[in-house]
């Protein structure tokens, strides 16, 4: 009897033991697949590569053609089934009578464009070769391709975001091995790439270049991408080198390299938008600010250095747009300017909602404001938040100082070297400090010299001394400060200046340097001739310190700092000579 029950709990033991090790499995099968798809859904770029059938477009365009009509055909005739192609060279649309050039005709093809339509399922990898519409002239009959009420997925298995952001000409997108949508001549009805009527674009690379639009009538147009009524998501790509021409005297034409339009729903994350030309109602990225959309930009976007035929700038304009994550996400480099005559043109003057709720940095890490020299006044402007969203506001400027930076051992003025304010968060970064200083301030300086040599009122600045200490208040001086007391009260370096367009709106905070004053209290002094004499002699002590400071004991501006700065401090103090000539 006890064999009988020792046998019953051994393979009760057993049964309990496979219990748990199929429980365990199921557990471990079901965590994979929810960190799995949690991978996935976070994974902005992720392409499902499963699909019924696969075809691969190689040969001349007629065979190609031929091809891309089976592809077609199989997904319309078996219920909207995902069908892959790749391409597997060039495949440049050739003469035809009635499209001046087509890719084909027949199913798949539309007008001489590629045509997907009618909820057909399409995945095209240009496996680093080019689509070329080969066009030399406007036509109506544009367009490379046209998606209508379907599914398509674009890219490309060479591209790299590092690898576009390489391509800083034409020849060199043509002799690299990246894939390329080019040749299209457009009169305005058709794009590069239409995605229109309930369709769904899904783009993860490609570059978009050396197409033309040249609109034959008031409207808004798209040269390389056009997205109206539809769905349009882009994880990847660069559009560039780009031409918009001018439509006579226009009053309602508006053209975009990449443009938004009525009752669209677009997504952008690592697009770059960049050196492409246009004319004076022109901008990189437009939305149809006369119908309604939704525009939503991640991180990664760059839009910047698109110019028109004056050489002013024409970045970014949309008041339908919002930001939808963190913009350094990843690591990644969002830059964007901001086209202020586009925006005061319709009395707008906040962009991109939502910046606070995902950001809290500067805004000018990631925004600037277009030169534009057709409305000189643009370049006084600089990105600024108000109540947490983006805005423009007057930026910080003076006729009597200049913003200064320290590189390489040398104290350099922004106007020797081209640099415009607002523009150089980026630059600053660099130098371990994100705020910019305003120098070649002569020792003995008060607070109402400075202020009376700014662009701002005093009602709209706030001063602060080098121990962060309030000492003006927009308007009003702190308990015991005589603001025109240059001796007692002059400003220092290390102070910094805040600017604001109200009374609960900051603009921009500044540090100040002091032309030869080390230790703040705005003075030449025995004490900072023996500051200098001791960071001539201790190169580490040097670069510990604050860009403001470095700018500060600069005097000679040989490179680095020897104790002949400290000598003509001495030499100063001792009025030999005199502090202005080395500024």
């Amino acid at each position: 009897m006890a064999k009988i029950i020792k046998k019953v709990g051994i393979v009760f033991l057993v049964l309990v033991i496979s219990l748990l090790l199929i429980l365990g499995c199921m557990l471990a099968v079901n965590t994979a697949t929810e960190d799995k798809n949690a991978e996935l859904q976070n994974n902005d770029g992720n392409i499902q590569e499963t699909a019924d059938k696969s075809y691969t477009l190689s040969g001349t365009c007629s065979q190609m053609a031929t091809t891309w009509n089976e592809a077609v055909t199989y997904s319309k005739n078996n219920s909207s089934a995902r069908v892959n192609v790749t391409l597997g060279g060039n495949w440049i649309a050739q003469s035809n009578s009635t499209y001046v050039t087509a890719f084909g005709t027949g199913a798949g093809f539309y007008e001489g464009k590629i045509y997907i339509n009618d909820g057909i399922n399409m995945v095209l990898d240009l496996n680093g070769y080019a689509i070329n519409r080969n066009l030399s002239s406007q036509t109506n009959y544009s367009g490379v391709f046209y998606v209508n009420n379907a599914m398509f997925t674009l890219k490309d298995s060479y591209y790299t975001k590092d690898k576009a952001q390489t391509m800083d000409s034409v020849a060199k997108i043509q002799s690299t091995r990246i894939g390329k949508i080019t040749g299209n001549y457009s009169n305005g009805t058709y794009a590069t790439l239409e995605c229109k009527n309930g369709a769904v674009c899904n783009i993860y690379g490609g570059v978009f270049y050396n197409n033309i639009l040249s609109p034959d009538q008031e409207a808004y147009y798209g040269n390389a991408i056009n997205v109206e009524s539809a769905t349009l998501n882009i994880y990847g790509a660069l559009v560039a080198f780009n031409r918009n021409n001018n439509y006579g005297s226009p009053t309602y034409y508006r053209s975009g390299v990449v443009l938004v339009g009525g009752s669209a729903n677009a997504t952008f994350y690592d697009i770059i938008i960049k050196d492409n030309i246009g004319t004076s109602q022109f901008c990189g990225f437009l939305g149809n600010s006369m119908r309604a959309h939704t525009t939503r930009i991640g991180a990664g976007v760059q839009i910047y250095d698109n110019m028109d035929d004056n050489d002013d700038q024409k970045d970014f304009f949309d008041v339908f747009s919002q930001i939808i994550e963190s913009l350094d996400k990843d690591g990644k480099t969002t830059y964007i300017g901001i086209s202020m005559e586009n925006y005061e043109d319709r009395n707008k003057k906040n962009f991109l909602a939502d910046y606070g709720k995902y950001n809290s940095a500067n805004p000018q890490k990631y925004f600037f404001i277009d030169k534009d020299s057709y409305t000189k006044n643009y370049i006084n402007y600089i990105v600024s938040l108000k109540n947490g969203e983006l805005t423009s506001d007057i930026k910080l400027k003076s006729n009597t100082y200049d913003f200064v930076y320290f590189e390489d051992g040398y104290r350099k003025n922004y106007k020797d070297n081209n640099i415009n304010h607002g523009n150089d968060y980026n630059m600053l970064e660099k130098f371990g400090t994100t705020n910019a200083v305003l120098g070649n301030i002569m020792p003995n300086t008060s607070i109402n010299t400075l202020i009376n040599a700014i662009n701002f009122d005093g009602s709209e600045v706030a001063i602060y001394d080098n121990k962060g200490k309030l000492v003006f208040n927009k308007g009003t001086a702190a308990s015991g400060v005589d603001i025109n007391n240059n001796i007692v009260n002059a400003v220092g370096t290390g102070w910094r200046l805040e600017t604001y367009s109200d009374n609960s709106n900051k603009i921009e905070t500044v540090y100040l340097s002091v032309f030869g004053d080390v230790n703040g209290d705005g003075r030449i002094t025995a004490s900072d001739v023996a500051y200098l004499r001791q960071l001539a002699n201790d190169a580490a002590l040097f670069d510990s310190l604050s860009m403001h400071k470095k700018i500060a004991v600069a005097i000679t501006n040989k490179g680095g700092i020897t104790r002949l700065d400290a000598e003509i401090l001495r030499f100063v103090i001792d009025k030999i000579v005199s502090l202005e000539d080395y500024v």
